[in-house]
């Protein structure tokens, strides 16, 4: 149960990006996923596995929403 805390926290602190998660690092340390990127600002995987992992709840909700205006067309 430790090292599921660990991991959770090392998630929040360094995947959130204000709105959602990020999907990863590049190796210069450049985020992927990241609202300031130019490219693949956000990423569907990324937002299913917190609410899978059991993220925090507020963070989770506005990720989950960021995904559906971003990534859905509903037309």
């Amino acid at each position: 149960m430790a090292e599921r805390t660990r991991i959770m926290s090392a998630l929040e602190r360094h995947g959130w990006d204000g709105r959602w998660y990020r999907r990863a690092y590049y190796d210069d340390g450049t985020p992927l996923g990241s609202a300031e990127g130019d490219e693949c600002r956000i990423d569907i995987l990324s937002q299913a596995w917190a609410a899978l992992a059991g993220l925090d709840e507020t963070r989770v909700a506005s990720a989950l929403d960021a995904a559906w205006e971003l990534l859905v067309d509903e037309d």
